[in-house]
Parts: structure tokens; C-alpha cells; sequence
């Protein structure tokens, strides 16, 4: 498992890219929004979203780590489509975990988060790809 919630965050990017369901499953938090114990219709939206979309790249902008609790700001690029989310992570037994995304994301740690901006441009040619971390 990922040593960190910035490298818990690329290997999930890739995991995406390569359609491993069962390992997005494995790295969500049970306070996850989408989280549920049953998985069959939550794996088959995970893998209809794999299948519609192209991960081009990702770029991480900004990694807050702590011992139980990180953050990382990044923006994805997903075939003409980019966006920048703020996620946050918590370690549960010595495993990260993905938690949420958002703006305004409340923290016993942290305090509030920065606003998430969506406003970027789409005719960027900069890509950066993910490094597969396993």
C-alpha cells in the first residue's frame, strides 16, 4: 500500500486510467459519500465511469501531510475536460484512505480548506502524466 496520502492519490489517478475497481473500493474510507458494503452496483459505476473517460494526466499542486490526516490539491485532465479538487485522506491502521473532495472541507486538524477553483482553461497543452505507484 501507498506510504502516503500524495502517493495514495497517483496510484489511485492510475488505478482509474486502468480500470482496477476493486483496488479504488480498497483505498475509499468508509465515510465516503459513494462508500458502501455493497459493492456490486458501486464497482459497476466505477467501471462505466473507466470506461467513458480518458485520463490524460494529472498535476498535483499542493500535498498537506500529517501523520493521520493529509490533503492534496491536484487538477486532472480527462480527455478535453480538467478540473482541480481538493481530497482528503485519512490513516485508518496504518492504511491511507481516500475520504472526500471539496471546497470547504472541515478539519479537526487543518481547519477549513481553500476555496477549489474549477475555473481553468481547457486549451492547456502542458500534461502531465502520472507515475504508476503500486
Amino acid at each position: 500500500m501507498p506510504s502516503n496520502a500524495l502517493a495514495l492519490m497517483r496510484s489511485r489517478y492510475s488505478a482509474f486510467a486502468l480500470h482496477l475497481v476493486e483496488y479504488i473500493v480498497d483505498t475509499t474510507h468508509p465515510d465516503n459519500t459513494e462508500y458502501t458494503k455493497d459493492t456490486k452496483e458501486w464497482k459497476k459505476g466505477i467501471a462505466e465511469f473507466c470506461d467513458n473517460a480518458r485520463f490524460v494526466g494529472l498535476e498535483i499542486i499542493e500535498f498537506t501531510d500529517g501523520a493521520e490526516e493529509a490533503f492534496v490539491t491536484f487538477k486532472a485532465i480527462l480527455g478535453d475536460t480538467q478540473f482541480v479538487e481538493k481530497s482528503r485522506f485519512l490513516k485508518v491502521d496504518g492504511k491511507w484512505l481516500y475520504v472526500h473532495y471539496g471546497s470547504g472541507v472541515e478539519s479537526p486538524l487543518f481547519g477549513d480548506s481553500d476555496e477549489i477553483s474549477q475555473d481553468f482553461s481547457l486549451r492547456t497543452n502542458e500534461f502531465r502524466i502520472t507515475t504508476l505507484i503500486f
